[in-house]
């Protein structure tokens, strides 16, 4: 895990008006989604946001994560619809040779029915396409709901 660069970090906001994050803003302690998701509340908004340099030096000395820090016009918003189902996932490509960098991609949308909206970027801050997006969850257009609500920490 020590490995791991971190460019991003999630904040949820529930119906209600609450909010979890990810790290805590003061001590640096991580959540992990599968500890965080209150199946209690509907999410009415997801971000994935980029790490300051004092909150990276946060995290890195409470979690020793490497944590990279990008401009905060590379936050990604997903508002997400009351019948909607938030897609929230972090992936990482290994690369096939060596040398090769390895990308860590950060996805966010949701599915309704059988439809969803992603979108992402990589840990350099680098968009990715709706379809590049989709290629990183298997059959997206197929999979139910509760499949897309499979957490991955």
């Amino acid at each position: 895990m020590l490995d791991t660069l971190l460019s991003f970090f999630w904040i949820l906001e529930y119906q209600d008006g609450s909010t979890i994050c990810q790290f805590d803003r003061l001590s640096g302690r991580e959540t992990l989604f599968s500890k965080a998701k209150d199946p209690q509340k509907t999410v009415r908004r997801a971000v994935w946001m980029p790490f300051s340099v004092p909150f990276a030096q946060v995290v890195r000395r409470q979690c020793g994560y490497h944590v990279c820090c990008l401009p905060t016009e590379m936050m990604m918003v997903c508002e997400v619809p009351p019948d909607g189902e938030l897609i929230l996932r972090k992936r990482h490509r290994i690369p096939m040779r060596e040398g090769t960098e390895r990308r860590c991609l950060y996805l966010l949308g949701y599915s309704r029915g059988d439809e969803a909206h992603i979108t992402g970027r990589d840990n350099r801050g680098l968009m990715l396409t709706p379809q590049e997006a989709a290629r990183m969850i298997p059959s997206v257009e197929k999979m139910s709901a509760k499949a897309l609500l499979e957490e991955t920490d």
